[in-house]
């Protein structure tokens, strides 16, 4: 697969994060980054950046669609974040909740 081709596929696994973010389908979301990342390794395992190998408009069409996945990953923080925050707040407000229990439940439990 070409580079381009492997930056065309990119775009198309961002485009259905972002639909799969809107949709809270976390599942689907992992498997479609873990997909992607694949493919990122992919491109770095192989020939240098700066290719001579592309012709300019081939640089100019990839630079376009690394411009389009990062919006799209901005798209996907935008809707996950809130979501991961809360998160955040529920999993350290249960934490000082035990640990609470712990440090004060032996005084707290009837004999």
């Amino acid at each position: 697969m070409s580079d381009l081709a492997q930056f065309e596929a990119m775009l198309q696994l961002s485009r259905q994060m972002v639909d799969a973010a809107s949709a809270n389908d976390w599942d689907r979301l992992l498997a479609l980054e873990k997909a992607e990342a694949e493919l990122r390794e992919t491109l770095r395992s192989g020939a240098p950046a700066g290719d001579s190998t592309l012709s300019t408009e081939e640089r100019e069409r990839i630079g376009g669609l690394i411009r389009e996945i990062q919006a799209d990953h901005a798209k996907v923080h935008d809707i996950v974040g809130p979501w991961l925050s809360s998160v955040r707040q529920l999993l350290a407000h249960q934490t000082r909740e035990r640990s609470v229990r712990k440090s004060y439940g032996a005084f707290t439990q009837a004999p």
